[in-house]
């Protein structure tokens, strides 16, 4: 058999495994995070306890790695029509594909993101099993990506001043979510997302 080599899709700076290469942004704009800093702190060093047990219980793939709204497209009817911009396809664990699209859908949800974060999982769960351990490390990368959502989008507002203010009011609504998920506990949080309707 033929082994592909999936290296060249494993550095990119949106990978949540790759939170490490926002180290020193991380502390450059420690200021400017307030509370944020401290959540992030805490998702990355609970990432690094656990990576040993997520290698060694989490399927990989090649995943999208940026399914939002903007990049989903339904016919006229409202069906699914396709998926674009595949600009940061990476190989990583498969459960970070639900956990992009869910800090994604979830940031845009106002106080209805549990809600909205149970529809697409229930959407999602009609083509594709969860393990347990996926299951159990959603929350967490979840955590990762709106982490590096706001490190990366507030050294560009902050340092190089290149966004715009709806993508200021997106690092704030990053923010907010980041710390009403970090209030929750997970068994709970699983037990939200994947209680039936």
């Amino acid at each position: 058999t033929h082994e592909v080599d999936y290296t060249k899709y494993e550095n990119s700076i949106w990978s949540v495994t790759n939170i490490h290469t926002f180290d020193e942004d991380l502390e450059d704009m420690k200021h400017l995070l307030g509370t944020s800093y401290n959540l992030i702190k805490e998702a990355i060093s609970y990432f690094d306890d656990v990576r040993p047990v997520l290698q060694a219980t989490l399927s990989k793939s090649l995943i999208h790695n940026d399914i939002n709204p903007g990049n989903v497209l339904y016919d006229r009817n409202g069906n699914l029509a396709g998926i674009i911009d595949f600009t940061e396809i990476c190989h990583t664990y498969r459960i970070c594909e639900v956990g992009v699209a869910l800090a994604y859908i979830m940031q845009i949800s106002g106080n209805d993101y549990l809600a909205a974060g149970r529809g697409f999982i229930n959407g999602y769960a009609k083509g594709y099993d969860l393990s347990a351990s996926e299951k159990k490390y959603l929350l967490l990368f979840i955590k990762l990506r709106l982490s590096i959502t706001i490190i990366y989008n507030t050294r560009h507002l902050h340092l190089d001043r290149l966004l715009t203010s709806s993508q200021a009011g997106f690092i704030r609504h990053a923010k907010e979510l980041l710390a009403n998920l970090s209030d929750a506990a997970n068994d709970g949080f699983i037990k939200k997302m994947f209680s039936p309707r």
